[in-house]
């Protein structure tokens, strides 16, 4: 019985790849497992993994990975209530570290922050972000209520939009999603007003305080991202303000925006009569960041900075296309 012959088709030591594993690019080699058996020749790449280091990476033809980067991941806020409205909730968060990937290129999705209007109506939820399959759903809509007590709903999202209640109605807040972000408060009590939007770090308060948004290092100083909006609510003045992370503040007239690139929700409106004007303010855009040790590589998209002396940093703020490529 013939047995298969296993030899290596390069003088290429796995030796020499494992401090390219430990911190810089791994290139591709020609270094490949051939069986021949009856004649046949059988191609399999080798998996090689560093002592100094706990990721691995399959060697491939022409591949070049990048170093385990940060990637962070925000969606848009949701709009926030209009005419006696909830916050609007704070786009999702999602960060990752340790991510590995191929050299190539990427598109980045960036959602957009949802709309308040100045009618009686819920605000519409921000968009999902994304980059290679990691995803942000946007922030609910703040909810809304009419006279004669017509309710409109909050909606769920990353995080869920404000409740409400006016004119002997109640609107029901919307919830937020695990990992990503908290629910949006219920009204206070029948005719209380408007509730805080949840934020990626904490639900919405009832007092219409908006929920706090989730602090991460990733630019190079913490900062918060997904805050909730604040709810129209009587007990602050009609001026409560929007969570940590962009959050809009609630006003008697128009509710300020949620903050574009933190994913703040936006403030909930509030009619005065003398003011004849009560919009929800918008939700903020997201964002997606890219965040990893510098090596040299040739890499291009977003806005691109240096971070700590030591990493390279490409920031979206809009939709765009992450590229790397070997030299």
């Amino acid at each position: 019985m013939r047995r298969a012959v296993v030899t290596f088709m390069s003088l290429v030591s796995v030796a020499a790849l494992l401090p390219a594993c430990a911190g810089g690019p791994v290139f591709e080699t020609a270094l490949t497992r051939v069986v021949r058996r009856n004649g046949m020749q059988d191609d399999r790449p080798i998996t090689v993994t560093a002592a100094t280091n706990a990721w691995q990476t399959l060697i491939r033809r022409r591949t070049l990975i990048i170093p385990p980067a940060q990637i962070l991941v925000v969606g848009g806020g949701g709009g926030g209530g209009g005419s006696t409205g909830g916050g609007g909730g704070g786009g999702g968060v999602t960060y990752q570290t340790n991510v590995t990937i191929a050299s190539g290129s990427y598109t980045v999705v960036v959602g957009a922050g949802g709309i308040g209007f100045a009618t009686s109506a819920a605000g519409t939820s921000g968009s999902s972000s994304s980059f290679t399959g990691i995803l942000a759903l946007g922030g609910g809509g703040g909810a809304a209520t009419a006279a004669g007590g017509i309710t409109f709903p909050g909606l769920s999202g990353g995080s869920g939009g404000g409740g409400c209640s006016f004119g002997g109605g109640t609107s029901t807040p919307g919830s937020g999603t695990a990992g990503q972000g908290f629910n949006g408060a219920p009204a206070a009590a029948l005719n209380s007003g408007g509730s805080g939007g949840g934020g990626a770090g904490g639900a919405g308060m009832f007092t219409g305080t908006g929920g706090s948004g989730l602090a991460c290092s990733i630019p190079g100083t913490s900062t918060y991202y997904g805050g909730g909006g604040g709810g129209s609510n009587p007990s602050t003045s009609y001026g409560s303000p929007g969570g940590l992370g962009g959050g809009g503040t609630a006003s008697v007239n128009n509710g300020s925006n949620g903050t574009n690139g933190l994913g703040g929700g936006g403030g909930g409106g509030w009619y005065w009569p003398s003011s004849g004007s009560a919009k929800g303010g918008d939700g903020g855009g997201g964002t997606v960041i890219i965040r990893y040790p510098t090596t040299g590589i040739a890499s291009s998209g977003g806005t691109v900075s240096t971070v700590g002396g030591t990493d390279t940093m490409h920031v979206f703020n809009t939709a765009g296309t992450f590229t790397f490529t070997a030299p």
